[in-house]
């Protein structure tokens, strides 16, 4: 659905000051940056409470205590080595009725909240369909039930999924039939078992690849139909990739998507993946998502204050007149009124670089083949890959270049008394083929004019300092905060001049098994009159004890 324009939006910096966020997911990827970004460039915000829940024995208090030392917030920490005072926590669960949320701690954010951002969720692809549900949909709407309780509510943004609609091949920036009703699901999961959950999980899922995009998709139907006259509005991203400048080039904090290849291709773990060269990817870079949310955030808050005024200015309220008062702080003084039963449109934002600055997915590999020659990483074997769109040829490929190999490194591990890991890391990387092989071999197009439009609602400073303009950046060059940026905060490596030295020995060494290779299995031949089927089973056992150590 197209937004309206208009032009005389508040900066940035001023319309954040003396707000208060709350915020779910604050911990996570997207939500470290949005945190950062916040600090940063509106230093005058008044606080951010963060809905934490306990996770692998931290609490609450112990997880902000390490968020806060996070290498997200390096930068900051310099400018403002207090920043953490602006930051709070209630304790939540998003499975749990009212969110888990104390009285106390409702009743707090009820009275105190002007922005709400909503970007937790479970960001396991092929979770099971109950759980998916229960965190990714039902959650939404205890969030909209918290939100209708808050008197000083200007702003609510809900993050999703540029993928939510992935089961067709254009997607813009409006509500679709999800095909599965959200409130029939909600009943028939009450009464049926895991076992046939798993059963009809197929049936439900159609045409898309898992439950994390149903559930996602089932969460805006949601709020397209219970959010009322909440001033809300959608954010879909496409596949978040680390940051190009802030909060520091290349910053990332998980192997989520496609990171997850680069990083295995990086160490030489990685031989083969099932995908389409040819295919579009559309990837973005997490400040520029930061930079977008905010931008959302802000103008959904300006417009909804803006009608408020125009509808009180029509009654003649007289409680109105001080709103336009010089030296009011109006936003401030007009938000307790209570949220009228009239249902507003909800505008829609896609984040994406395709449809500007479209990526081909072979581009991806020569990028960081070039970048890894001047910013190596320590490999465990040379960098190698090939890809696939026959399911065959992969599975071979696997098998002799990855799941071989690997048992036998475990093997001469457990000789050393050493840990054993490859068998169990070619299990995941499997798996997370798996997961992404749909969007490895599938172009979508995604409509974006309503995140344009917004991009131009922005004063020209803030255009600069909240830009997510996809065609102001090269995709070759990014590709190297890309490979820094994993070495850097994914596998802590920084020694560029010493990995050089270990390819180089590896390249030598593979040359001499190659070579060794060849003479063996030649000789061998001769002597012994192979045919050529034994002679290539010969060539692959050398091929193999290469592959173990190169």
């Amino acid at each position: 659905m197209k937004t309206e324009q208009k032009a005389n939006y508040p900066l940035m910096e001023k319309y954040f000051a003396r707000k208060t966020i709350a915020m779910t997911g604050g911990t996570g990827f997207l939500g470290q940056g949005l945190i950062e970004k916040l600090l940063r460039c509106c230093p005058d915000v008044k606080k951010i409470i963060l809905l934490i829940r306990s996770k692998r024995n931290s609490n609450p208090e112990e997880r902000l205590e390490a968020l806060t030392k996070s290498s997200a917030f390096d930068t900051l920490r310099e400018i403002n080595p207090k920043f953490a005072e602006k930051l709070s926590f209630v304790s939540c669960n998003l499975e749990a009725d009212e969110l888990g949320l104390a009285q106390k701690d409702q009743e707090m954010l009820q009275d105190e909240v002007d922005i709400f951002v909503h970007g937790a969720a479970t960001l396991k692809f092929n979770e099971h369909l109950r759980l998916s549900f229960e965190i990714n949909t039902k959650c939404v709407r205890k969030v909209l039930q918290l939100c209708k309780k808050m008197t000083h509510l200007q702003s609510v943004v809900h993050i999703s999924t540029a993928y939510a609609y992935c089961n067709q091949e254009e997607t813009d920036e409006k509500f679709y039939d999800c095909g599965v009703d959200y409130n029939d699901l909600e009943s028939s999961l009450r009464w049926m078992s895991d076992d046939v959950v798993t059963k009809v999980t197929p049936d439900l899922i159609g045409k898309r690849p898992n439950t994390y995009t149903l559930t996602k998709a089932l969460a805006e139907d949601l709020i397209r139909r219970e959010s009322g006259s909440l001033p809300i509005c959608i954010c879909r991203p496409s596949m978040i990739i680390p940051a190009i400048q802030e909060p520091s080039p290349g910053w990332c904090n998980n192997v989520y998507g496609p990171t997850a290849f680069v990083v295995a291709y990086q160490k030489g773990f990685m031989k083969a993946v099932m995908a389409d060269l040819d295919i579009i990817c559309d990837l973005i870079p997490l400040d520029y998502v930061v930079n977008g949310v905010l931008a959302a955030a802000m103008k959904t808050g300006t417009d909804f204050m803006d009608e408020r005024k125009e509808r009180n200015f029509s009654t003649g309220s007289e409680s109105d007149s001080d709103f336009f008062t010089d030296g009011v702080d109006s936003e401030k003084d007009f938000a307790p009124c209570p949220l009228d039963d009239a249902k507003r449109i909800i505008p829609i934002y896609t984040f994406n670089t395709a449809t500007q600055n479209p990526l081909v997915l072979h581009e991806i590999q020569v990028g960081v083949d070039h970048w890894l020659k001047e910013f190596p990483s320590k490999p465990i074997r040379l960098p190698s890959m090939s890809y696939h769109e026959n399911e065959l040829s992969y599975k071979m490929k696997v098998l002799l270049h990855q799941t071989i190999p690997f048992h036998v490194m475990d093997a001469i591990s457990g000789i050393m008394n050493k840990k054993q890991r490859m068998v169990t890391l070619n299990k995941k990387l499997q798996a997370g083929m798996e997961v992404m092989r749909f969007f490895f071999t599938t172009s979508f197009r995604f409509g974006n004019e309503n995140a344009l439009n917004l991009l131009n609602c922005l004063d020209p400073d803030d255009k600069v300092i909240y830009n997510y303009d996809a065609r102001q950046f090269d995709w070759f060059n990014y590709m190297k905060c890309y490979v820094v940026g994993t070495q850097k905060y994914i596998l802590k490596e920084d020694n560029h001049s010493e990995h050089k030295k270990v390819i180089k020995r590896l390249k030598a060494l593979n040359t001499f098994l190659n070579t060794s290779a060849v003479v063996g299995t030649l000789g061998l031949a001769t002597s012994t009159g192979l045919t050529s089927t034994l002679f290539d089973m010969a060539t692959y056992v050398w091929d193999t004890v290469g592959a173990v150590l190169v």
